[in-house]
């Protein structure tokens, strides 16, 4: 049970088809999603993207797209509502920055995905912060056996404050690293 007013997101990441998109639409529409993550193979599909935009829920990606360009030509033919660069995929923090300022032109949502909890994370949280457009980030929330940064102790609830520590923020737990270090 998600809870009122908790917004539902579904990741395909990338294994339907348009075809089966159009077919469960009515199934999908029930799920009232906040948006339809990376519905369709392959991730560049953008004509296909654009083709499902409202139809049912709004379409996010580019978690797989390996370039700003990439994400341009995305925003040039209106392929998502909501674009999720990965600073990791895209090519580091020009690359990324370079790609949300593509969206803000074309006046789309960003909310990058951060499924990390190392550098790619804090770089993302910084990055998150530095640009007003950007609303959320998206985050895993899960309990590993142990973690590289102390990325629970900048997380309230579902609020993460940004690290005021020098660089990026990321400052790697030596004591984790030794553990589990491999020979």
């Amino acid at each position: 049970m998600l809870g009122s007013g908790r917004p539902l997101c579904v990741d395909v990441n990338c294994a339907w088809s348009v075809d089966f998109v159009e077919q469960n639409r009515r199934r999908l529409e029930t799920l009232d999603l906040a948006w339809l993550e990376e519905p369709v193979f392959p991730p560049e599909d953008f004509l296909s993207l654009k083709r499902l935009r409202g139809n049912p829920s709004p379409i996010a990606a580019g978690e797989n797209w390996t370039t700003a360009r990439q994400c341009q030509d995305a925003m040039a033919i209106g392929a998502v509502d909501i674009l999720q660069p990965s600073i990791t995929k895209v090519g580091g923090v020009t690359e990324c920055l370079t790609a949300i300022a593509s969206a803000d032109a074309a006046g789309v949502s960003v909310t990058p995905h951060s499924p990390y909890f190392g550098p790619g994370f804090f770089a993302s949280l910084q990055i998150a912060a530095a640009r007003p457009t950007v609303k959320a980030l998206e985050y895993l929330f899960v309990r590993p056996e142990a973690w590289l940064a102390d990325v629970e102790g900048v997380r309230h609830g579902d609020t993460v404050a940004v690290s005021q520590a020098p660089g990026i923020g990321f400052e790697p737990d030596v004591e984790v690293m030794q553990r589990y270090r491999r020979p």
